[in-house]
């Protein structure tokens, strides 16, 4: 009897895990099939996770920009907190490195050896982000009046959304931003982005 009623038991646990698996996968499924349709309006490329692998939604999001770059996004996890990567291969510096952060991140960053800090912009832009660079020149040529405009539509960090770092070294450029859970968001790294490799 007492076996009988165990059975039983295990059978209703099994069918509500099933039931619960299948709604978590639609919804899933309905999520996805929204995030590729925005993805193709804006002329991207959109590959998610394999269908059994969805309750994790890792997705990654690839364009080319006007001049051929092709970049990639996608969402990762980096010590506890989810954030997005943007990065392209395509638009080398000629030399050195430039690295860009939020002043607020920067103040709790170690010295950075080698690298040289670059003022541009009016006052107003310096006091919310640090410009460091191996050479004055690269810094005044790729971080453009356009790029700086676009910079200072970004959050303020640490908000969600906010920029993290971009980070530009030899055949390598990478955006990093908080991660949040909207199309804004996404615009802006992407036109950050495109910004820099066009500038």
């Amino acid at each position: 009897m007492v076996q009988a009623d165990l059975k039983q038991i295990f059978a209703i646990l099994i069918m509500l895990l099933l039931v619960v698996q299948a709604t978590i996968g639609l919804a899933g499924q309905r999520h996805y099939l929204a995030w590729q349709a925005e993805a193709r309006k804006r002329g991207w490329r959109f590959q998610s996770q394999p269908w059994w692998r969805r309750w994790r939604r890792q997705y990654r999001l690839a364009g080319t920009t006007a001049q051929g770059a092709v970049w990639e996004l996608r969402r990762e996890q980096r010590d506890g907190a989810f954030l997005f990567r943007w990065v392209t291969y395509d638009k080398p510096l000629p030399y050195g490195m430039l690295l860009l952060l939020p002043q607020a991140r920067a103040l709790a960053e170690p010295e950075r050896r080698g690298l040289q800090r670059v003022l541009i912009g009016d006052g107003a832009w310096q006091t919310r982000f640090l410009l460091l660079s191996t050479h004055q020149l690269l810094g005044e040529r790729h971080i453009t009046p356009m790029v700086q405009e676009i910079l200072t539509s970004w959050p303020f960090w640490p908000q969600v959304g906010a920029l993290e770092e971009v980070r530009w070294e030899g055949g390598v450029l990478v955006i990093n931003g908080r991660f949040d859970r909207n199309w804004e968001t996404i615009d802006r790294i992407v036109a950050l982005g495109t910004a820099l490799v066009e500038a």
